[in-house]
Order: structure tokens, then C-alpha cells, then sequence
């Protein structure tokens, strides 16, 4: 409307400015008013033009804004839609569990009922039902494997149980066998060594002696009388390197044995193992074993030249002697159990 006043007041001012012109000449009259009509024109042409492009704006607006209306209401059904599910199946499941859970009561005089909790809470607590679900399902499956195991590990335990139950049956059985094969082993010992004693002692000399070649078997023992002559301390060394040791006599069998060995032509005398650290130093066996005289008894030989500190045995009779002095050794050692195969 502005421009259109403004149009109007322009054309009025030529207009005037023609007539003006047309008084001072005819012909200035015709030509001023020909430019007032000819911007007249002009003029109306623009508005018409301007008019045309603002109403194409207006129709672009008006679409555009139609446009974001009819998006804005389709996603509001869409979300209505939503909520009037989410609502319905809310109802429902409140409308069960009121059902199962207290009678139907109508409501007081004066009371009116409480309004529905707020639908934006209802997907909440739908969520929140349907993880206590899964939840309960899960405690179910755990506990369901938990038992499977539980009657696994008790089967087991009692498989074991049983295993160790016949283990310890038969280790105790085995035991027993092993106690009778020993018992068994020792008779027949008994009797191989009782036979082959009885062969030794009628022959003086048989292949099944447990005891070196030209050894004397006596008990469970070993001797031999060696006749090369040495002090006792080379005699003790001479035992110990054929395995053995020097003449131990502790019993009244042994000294059975060893008095008939020792008479011997020359009386050539036999160093046993029993010695002493001095006159004021007790007798003691090669072993540690104290000496007792309930056996026998120490003789001093006086022709002895310095301290009697070692024992000999001559004909049945023991003498104390200087032990660098040069006797015979007498050896004894363990004898091996008699072999069976060497038996006739």
C-alpha cells in the first residue's frame, strides 16, 4: 500500500508538470501527457509483477507450513497409538493381579478412586516385570544345573568311596599274602639250611655252604684261621679287607667252635678281637661291645715283653699279649643264605 501511494503521488506530479508544459505549448500539452500515461503503465506492470511473486511466496509458505503440520500430527497419532497399547495392556495386567490377588470392594461413600499411575510410567514398569522374569528364569536354570551337579558330585563321592572301600580290601588282603609268601619263604629257608647243614656235616665240605671257598660254616657265621703271622693291627686291617672281621667270641657256641681251632702244632696262637687302651682301660670287642668273663677268663702272660693290651687264644685258653707281637689272624663274617639250586 506504501508503494502504491508513493506510485500515485509521482504520477500526480508529472501530470502536473505536463500541464504546466502544456500551457506554455500546444505541443509540449500532447507529449507530457503521453509520459504520464507511458509511466503509468510502467509502474502498474512492476506492481502487478511484484504482487504475482509475493503471492508465490505466500503459497510456498503456506505448503511449507502445511507440510511440518501434517508431520507433526502424524507422529502425535503415532505416539498416541503407543501409549493407548502400552495403556490398555497396563490395565489388563493390573486388572489380573487386582483380581487374583483381593476381592472386588466398592468404593467408600464420600471417597472417590484414586487417578491411574501416570502412563509414562507404565513401559517402566513393564520393563521392569519383564527383567524380573527373565531374572526368575535364570535363578530357575542355575539352580536346576546346580542340583544336576550336586547329584554328579554325590555319585561320584560314593563311586569313590566304594573304590577306596575295595582298595583298602585288597591292599589288606594283599598284606596277607605278602605276610604268608614271607612265612612261607622263611620255612623254606629253614628247611634248605637244615639240609644243607646236614650235608656240610657229614662231608666237611659242600657246594650249598653259604660261606666262602675254605671257609668254616658254623650258626649263621663264617670263620677262617689264616696261619700267616701279624701284629693285631695288621691282622684287624687283613679281616676287614676279606670282608670281614676279627674273632668275636660273645657266645658259649662260639667258643665251642673256636677252641678246637685253636690247638695247633708250635702253639701258634690266634689273635681275636678283643683289645684295650691301656692296663686301666676296659677290654672291649672290635665292635664296641663290652667284654664280659662269664665266657672266659684273660690270662697275663708275664713273658710278654711290654703291655698285654691284646688278647689271644691257644689251646682253648686266652692270654694277654703285646699287640705288636706276630700271630695268626682269625676272621669271621655273615654267612649268605643257602641256595636252593645248589642243592643235589
Amino acid at each position: 500500500m506504501v508503494w502504491s501511494r508513493q506510485a500515485l503521488q509521482r504520477a500526480e506530479n508529472h501530470r502536473e508538470q505536463a500541464q504546466a508544459i502544456s500551457r506554455t505549448s500546444p505541443e509540449g500539452s500532447w507529449i507530457g501527457e503521453g509520459a504520464v500515461k507511458q509511466e503509468v503503465h510502467t509502474d502498474e506492470q512492476k506492481r502487478s509483477e511484484k504482487h504475482h511473486r509475493f503471492e508465490a511466496w505466500q503459497l510456498g509458505e503456506i505448503q511449507s507450513q502445511l507440510t511440518l503440520n501434517l508431520a507433526g500430527i502424524l507422529m502425535q497419532a503415532k505416539y498416541y497409538s503407543t501409549n493407548n497399547m502400552l495403556d490398555e495392556e497396563w490395565g489388563t495386567t493390573l486388572s489380573l493381579h487386582s483380581q487374583a490377588s483381593t476381592p472386588a470392594q466398592r468404593p467408600k461413600h464420600g471417597h472417590t478412586e484414586q487417578p491411574p499411575p501416570s502412563s509414562a510410567w507404565r513401559p517402566v514398569a513393564l520393563i521392569l516385570i519383564i527383567l524380573c522374569l527373565v531374572l526368575l528364569i535364570g535363578l530357575a536354570i542355575l539352580g536346576f544345573v546346580f542340583f544336576q551337579f550336586y547329584q554328579l558330585s554325590n555319585t561320584q563321592k560314593d563311586s569313590i568311596n566304594k573304590l577306596e572301600e575295595r582298595s583298602g580290601n585288597l591292599s589288606q588282603h594283599l598284606q596277607s599274602l605278602q605276610a604268608q609268601n614271607r612265612k612261607l619263604v622263611e620255612t623254606l629257608q629253614q628247611v634248605v639250611e637244615k639240609y644243607c647243614r646236614e650235608l656240610y656235616n657229614k662231608t666237611g665240605e659242600h657246594r650249598c655252604s653259604p660261606c666262602p671257598e675254605n671257609w668254616k660254616w658254623h650258626g649263621d657265621k663264617c670263620y677262617q684261621f689264616y696261619k700267616k703271622s701279624k701284629s693285631w693291627q695288621d691282622c684287624d686291617s687283613f679281616c676287614i679287607a676279606e670282608n670281614s672281621t676279627m674273632l668275636k667270641i660273645n657266645t658259649q657256641g662260639v667258643l665251642q667252635f673256636a677252641m678246637p681251632q685253636s690247638y695247633s702244632e708250635f702253639f701258634y696262637s690266634y689273635w681275636i678281637g678283643l683289645s684295650r687302651n691301656g692296663s686301666d682301660k676296659p677290654w672291649l670287642w672290635v665292635d664296641g661291645a663290652p667284654y664280659t668273663s662269664e665266657l672266659f677268663k684273660i690270662k697275663t702272660d708275664f713273658t710278654s715283653p711290654g703291655d698285654g693290651d691284646c688278647v689271644t687264644i691257644l689251646s682253648g685258653m686266652f692270654f694277654s699279649k703285646n699287640c705288636e707281637e706276630l700271630r695268626r689272624c682269625a676272621c669271621e663274617t655273615v654267612a649268605t643264605p643257602v641256595k636252593l639250586e645248589r642243592l643235589p
